[in-house]
């Protein structure tokens, strides 16, 4: 009898565990803030391009940009000045350590560091552009498409748009 109980306890314990896990898993669906470098962070020497264009991202997300202040900075660029990593006049540089951007519309941003006259960007590879589209999955397009997520990817659907574009 006790270890029945004991089981039963087990298996009640693992499925709260499991629903924990699967809500604080990212969800498309929903509004997220998005730490730039994952557990790395806003640092040198990591590939931000990559890393962040492998996540799913849309119009309605924060990006959280972490690095130690005084070491890196923000700066929201166009594609050509990020290609180059130059600073164009008026751009706002971040500096906090812990700065936060919206994604409040549509379209291309890039975004890069320029310490060192844009020397961590160039070679530290702290850059990098996403498209953002504004057409986050439904909640009703994922349980209707029987064995999908329902990620869609705002990069992926709005990759003809990126035709021409520079990185």
């Amino acid at each position: 009898m006790a270890t029945t109980n004991l089981n039963m306890i087990t298996i009640v314990i693992a499925t709260i565990m499991m629903m924990i896990l699967a809500v604080s898993s990212h969800d498309p669906r929903i509004p997220s803030t998005i730490k730039v470098g994952g557990d790395d962070g806003w640092t040198y020497g990591v590939d931000h391009h990559a890393y962040m264009n492998n996540i799913e991202m849309y119009v309605g997300d924060k990006l959280l940009f972490e690095y130690p202040i005084g070491q890196h900075d923000v700066v929201e660029v166009d594609c050509n000045n990020l290609q180059s990593c130059t600073v164009p006049p008026g751009a706002v540089r971040h500096t906090s350590g812990k700065d936060v951007i919206d994604i409040d519309k549509e379209g291309k941003r890039a975004f890069m560091c320029s310490v060192k006259d844009g020397q961590h960007c160039r070679d530290g590879k702290m850059k990098f552009s996403y498209y953002f589209a504004n057409n986050r999955p439904s909640v009703e397009s994922s349980l209707s498409s029987e064995g999908s997520t329902g990620i869609q990817g705002g990069r992926k659907l709005g990759e003809e748009k990126l035709q021409g574009m520079a990185n």
